[in-house]
């Protein structure tokens, strides 16, 4: 679950109420222009003096401010009052963004159950984003019972109204075969849907799938491709992706230095496999000079993350 407000999903919402705004209100639909040229108390009062019209969707973007703190103070119990009248009002697009509340422990306490009720809300009335979080609650159990096959038929509902984070969710499911057979061929073309969207992390994972050979030829230039734009929006799995073709040359030449800034990028995000990647390289002095306490500071951070291999590696060469 995502744990803060997820902007690739408010993009595509900010897309749907311009043009919304733009056939019916002239008025939401400037400031909705003022909120795109960062002109944000404008638009805050454009917003506010709407909402207390009972606009549900300038109620909306009204309770968007508010969590973001643009044009308004940062309050999270004013969006949450906000989202509640654009919901009340018909705006089912709300219903999501006071389950991320609930979830998130944002001007509430933390409550599962109550987030998947919102959610739960939303989805029945067809919002894609409010079934996709319903559907990952019922995929991992958290604030629903477990039950896969209905988070799958929830995320087929939002991928086939075009929701990259359903189509990576399927996509994440037919590779790792958790709630559906495993089917590398099917992971790829969920992938590949929510790829051609720009969702990153379903780049970088159908670059591993072509790397490798898993669902269909391997194509060590697409899945560069991939990772370079996955990589580029900051994606640590895209910039692993990259340093690992730079080390063992898939797609480019053999470069160890580029393979050990590659590596770096996606381990200060604390992104394990990464780190224990640059370890090595210090361990081994490929690309960066042979430095057994880099390697061990490297190695410490991947254990202290769990990863087995790096506890491993810690005890060869003494804590």
């Amino acid at each position: 679950m995502k744990t803060g407000f997820r902007k690739a999903a408010f993009a595509g919402l900010v897309c749907a109420l311009m043009t919304i705004a733009g056939a019916a209100r002239a008025d939401l639909d400037a400031a909705i222009a003022d909120y795109n040229a960062g002109n944000f108390d404008a638009a805050a009062d454009q917003f506010r003096r709407l909402a207390g019209d009972g606009d549900n969707q300038a109620q909306f973007w009204l309770g968007y401010l508010y969590t973001t703190g643009e044009g308004v103070g940062r309050d999270y119990e004013e969006a949450r009052i906000w989202f509640e009248k654009s919901a009340e009002n018909g705006n089912v697009e709300a219903y999501s963004f006071i389950g991320y509340l609930y979830y998130n422990a944002h001007g509430v306490s933390k409550d599962y159950r109550e987030a998947a009720r919102y959610y739960r809300r939303g989805a029945n009335l067809g919002d894609a984003d409010s079934q996709v979080n319903l559907g990952y609650a019922y995929e991992i159990g958290e604030g629903a019972p477990r039950d896969p096959e209905k988070a799958v038929a929830l995320y087929r509902a939002a991928a086939g109204q075009g929701s990259s984070w359903a189509q990576n969710r399927l996509g994440y499911l037919y590779k790792s075969g958790n709630g559906l057979p495993q089917d590398y061929a099917q992971a790829q073309y969920w992938f590949r849907l929510a790829a051609d969207q720009g969702d990153s992390a379903s780049q970088a994972s159908l670059g591993w799938l072509l790397l490798q050979g898993q669902g269909g030829p391997k194509d060590y230039d697409e899945a560069l491709r991939l990772f370079r734009s996955a990589a580029d929006s900051g994606n640590p799995s895209g910039q692993n992706g990259m340093g690992y073709t730079y080390e063992y040359g898939y797609g480019v030449a053999q470069d160890y230095l580029a393979a050990a800034d590659w590596y770096l990028r996606a381990a200060e995000q604390d992104y394990v496999i990464s780190q224990f990647n640059l370890a090595l390289l210090y361990e081994n002095g490929n690309g960066v000079p042979q430095d057994l306490d880099e390697a061990r500071r490297w190695y410490r951070k991947a254990a202290d993350l769990g990863d087995a291999d790096a506890k491993a590696a810690l005890d060869r060469l003494g804590q």
